[in-house]
């Protein structure tokens, strides 16, 4: 198969962890932002193409929001 063809398990493991994070869990973004590393060198080691980048990407910044969130939510919560 094609590298430029193929999609990386991690950037699907962030996109999906990203997605999890939001319904259920908020510390699943933590995973999905360490995924996203991964999931990057082998986009760049031409391993990968295709929507790996942005998929990678999409978990990133799910990830990030999640943990902002959480950390809101647990600022809130410690000063109430």
């Amino acid at each position: 198969m094609n590298p430029a063809h193929r999609t990386s398990s991690y950037a699907i493991a962030s996109l999906v962890c990203g997605l999890v994070g939001f319904a259920s869990c908020p510390l699943v973004g933590v995973v999905a932002i360490g995924l996203y590393f991964p999931a990057m060198s082998e986009v760049y080691a031409g391993v990968c193409g295709g929507p790996s980048k942005g998929f990678a990407i999409a978990g990133l910044v799910m990830g990030i929001i999640n943990v902002v969130i959480t950390l809101m939510i647990v600022a809130f919560i410690a000063t109430a």
